[in-house]
């Protein structure tokens, strides 16, 4: 009899959007470039086009309420997993669990990303970043298969997610495959990056972060 023990490392939410959502963010898009501030002068990603999002914020919040909900819960039921008086940290018999709170420090962003551009290994501030695969060519996955066995590290088009040094067994970090709807939630200062590809396609995803969150 044993149990595998893993309270360590942050968590890493891998949901999927709505049909309905999706098209709201799709039809973001062009309002999104055509009125949207560029804000590739101060973000991370070694993009071009990198823009303020332009939507109606209320269904945004809407439509990412209940995956933020979902990422909440599940690092809290690990959380009480390993605590030593877990009835203390119960939230599941708190009032109102249903619901988190979240504040916003400026619009979400959208990247545009073309061929060669990438976004570095990178954290953001507050509390909770997401990212969302709105728009992504199956281009870019066939030219990271292609790859395939031409080098032991494939990394064409992937989002990887790096924490700790890596060992035995465990590399230190996940790379994804992004795939169109994707929405992945994780801690803000957990580090992050985009690697660039070399078809000629445009990649359409967003970012925002999530300045507090807390169970009501």
């Amino acid at each position: 009899m044993y149990k595998i023990l893993q309270p360590f490392a942050p968590m890493i939410y891998h949901g999927q959007c709505s049909e309905e959502f999706l098209k709201f963010l799709q039809d973001s898009l062009d309002p999104t470039r055509e009125e949207g501030e560029n804000m590739s002068h101060v973000l991370a990603g070694n993009m071009e086009e990198q823009f303020k999002m332009v939507s109606e914020p209320a269904t945004f919040v809407e439509h990412i309420y209940p995956h933020v909900l979902n990422y909440v819960r599940a690092c809290h039921e690990r959380y009480n997993e390993y605590v030593l008086e877990p009835d203390q940290y119960d939230v599941s018999k708190s009032e109102g669990v249903t619901g988190v709170k979240f504040d916003f420090p400026a619009a979400p962003w959208i990247n545009f990303q073309h061929k060669h551009e990438f976004n570095p290994i990178h954290m953001h501030g507050g509390a909770l970043s997401a990212v969302i695969m709105i728009d992504i060519p199956i281009e870019i996955e066939e030219s990271f298969r292609e790859s395939q066995g031409k080098t032991n590290m494939p990394a064409a088009g992937l989002l990887e997610f790096v924490y700790g040094t890596g060992g035995w067994l465990h590399s230190g970090s996940h790379k994804v495959i992004p795939k169109t709807g994707d929405f992945f939630i994780f801690p803000a200062n957990l580090k992050h990056g985009v690697y660039p590809f070399t078809v000629d396609v445009e990649r359409v995803s967003m970012s925002f972060n999530l300045i507090d969150v807390e169970i009501q």
